[in-house]
């Protein structure tokens, strides 16, 4: 029998980033109260550890707060190292993290029952793969973005709230972008 109801252990969970942050942040304060410069000094890596995870939290947990209401689908997706790799019934893939070229959300009207967020992911030498945001081990896929530079992570939240039909530019490589561009202007 648990005293904690399951609503508050989900925003526990889905928060447990910054709640990590804000202990490391009670940490540091309290070692710069205690005054001297080597307990300052002491102090520093436990702000620097809760400006990290202060930030990383905050932007899992508002891309979360679509996923947990979303039902799980029949596919998996893991990292590991740098390779994702996803299964679902009949369908795998995997991706070299190196090899992408471009990330994109794509979301369409909610249907009954049916995912309305999906990730795609284009490689170099093959073909694109798309993955339900709502995936078992999803949030895998998000994680993977810290590999990209410049990954639009406002895009993704952004993505994670929006309803109706409409795709987001996570990522692109540099070659891929000027490739791009170079297709449209010869049309």
């Amino acid at each position: 029998m648990s005293f904690v109801r399951p609503e508050v252990k989900l925003v526990l969970a889905r928060y447990s980033e910054v709640i990590w942050a804000g202990a490391a942040l009670v940490i540091a304060l309290w070692l710069v109260w205690l005054g001297g410069i080597l307990f300052v000094m002491l102090s520093l890596p436990f702000f620097a550890a809760a400006l990290a995870f202060g930030l990383y939290g905050v932007r899992r947990a508002r891309f979360h707060s679509r996923q947990s209401a979303a039902p799980k689908s029949e596919g998996v997706v893991d990292l590991i190292e740098q390779e994702l790799t996803f299964f679902d019934s009949g369908y795998g893939a995997k991706i070299a993290l190196s090899d992408v070229t471009r990330i994109e959300i794509r979301t369409c009207e909610p249907e009954d029952g049916e995912e309305d967020m999906f990730w795609i992911i284009s490689q170099k030498r093959a073909p694109r793969v798309e993955i339900p945001a709502s995936a078992v081990g999803g949030d895998e896929v998000f994680d993977a973005l810290v590999a990209f530079p410049g990954a639009d992570y406002e895009n993704v939240i952004t993505a994670s709230q929006h309803k109706g039909a409409k795709r987001f530019l996570v990522w692109e490589d540099d070659a891929a972008r000027i490739a791009r561009e170079k297709v449209v202007k010869l049309h």
